[in-house]
């Protein structure tokens, strides 16, 4: 079965596992859209590329969660629309297509109405293909937290008269939220264009431990002074078999992992970022030890059986920490597969 073929038929709560491979159709993949149900989308093996598409997710219920893991998006467009639940982007790329031919946009993520958008250790570059120019992420009314990822921003033309682009674009209120990032705008012959830049109605824009030239024309800007925290967590995973938590982070810090069942978005300044697991009080949290001079830190984790009749589960696990001066900060979060050991 094609991996599209897949996606489009697969049911509310179903997951793709995707083997390696380079999917495409005469250069072009036909649109991918998911209308108001949950599904995860995961490598399951091996390079994963889908080529020149455009991947729709719209409509989430409060309830329901988008998952994309470890896929090449190579000449993608993202467009969210109007989500109530979670868009959760992890281990992914963007950039130009290694088809031949005519030139193909690069892919970018475009974020309306959305309450939470995660983005996390992913490439994102902006369109850039002689007829439309635009920043790696814009954020409309939506809340956006990327995470370890690089955003660029497309580059001007001369020939086609256009723009660069800004790294990140948001507007129309709601708020973004980077972590150990890197946001470049794209160049033109004016010069080059903010990395993140906070346009119209009021948005909140926090970054940490984030290199970018931060243009304010509307709403407020605070940098966060502590060091990123991170979680990464090898997925998928068979049940009762062993995967590993990656944590990243200051030496010293004693560092914990919370687990819980579903995706949440709560902003949370004091902790100098975003609760990202739920639901509150996460159903288990790991006191996973203190990072080491290296500021790494990796703890093996068993995943659970399944219940009876259950072909797979997801589980959302969050890095937190207090550092050797008691600051607690939140981290970045990784999407854990369990998988029946049917599979």
């Amino acid at each position: 079965t094609h991996p599209i073929d897949a996606i489009q038929a697969a049911g509310d709560g179903d997951v793709v596992l995707v083997k390696g491979g380079f999917y495409y159709w005469s250069f072009t993949l036909p649109p991918i859209v998911v209308d108001g149900k949950s599904l995860a989308i995961v490598a399951d093996e091996g390079i994963v590329g889908f080529f020149d598409t455009t991947l729709t997710v719209e409509n989430l219920a409060a309830n329901q969660s988008f998952v994309i893991r470890g896929v090449n998006l190579s000449g993608t467009w993202i467009e969210l629309e109007s989500n109530a639940g979670s868009v959760w982007i992890e281990d992914c790329q963007t950039g130009l297509s290694l088809a031949s031919g005519p030139p193909y946009a690069q892919g970018r993520i475009e974020a309306t109405g959305c309450a939470s958008v995660v983005v996390s250790r992913s490439s994102i570059a902006g369109a850039t293909n002689g007829v439309d120019n635009g920043p790696g992420i814009r954020s409309s009314a939506s809340n956006v937290r990327v995470f370890e990822s690089l955003v660029e921003g497309a580059q001007g033309s001369l020939f086609s008269e256009l723009p660069g682009q800004p790294g990140v674009e948001v507007l129309n209120g709601g708020s973004f939220l980077a972590s150990g990032c890197t946001l470049n705008g794209g160049a033109w012959f004016t010069g080059t264009e903010p990395g993140l830049l906070l346009a119209s109605g009021a948005p909140a824009g926090y970054t940490r431990d984030t290199f970018a030239t931060v243009d304010v024309q509307s709403g407020t800007h605070v940098v966060f002074p502590e060091f990123r925290r991170s979680c990464e967590v090898d997925s998928p995973v068979t049940e009762g078999q062993t995967t590993t938590l990656h944590f990243a982070g200051f030496p010293g810090d004693l560092t914990f992992a919370a687990v819980g069942t579903a995706p949440l978005d709560l902003l949370f300044p004091a902790y100098q970022g975003a609760f990202l697991v739920g639901p509150l009080p996460p159903p288990l949290l790991i006191a996973a030890g203190t990072i080491a001079p290296t500021g790494f830190l990796d703890v093996p984790l068993t995943a659970p059986s399944l219940a009876p009749g259950l072909e797979f589960a997801s589980l959302w696990v969050q890095s937190a920490a207090v550092s050797a001066l008691g600051v607690p900060t939140l981290g970045s979060a990784s999407h854990l597969l369990v998988l029946d050991d049917a599979f």
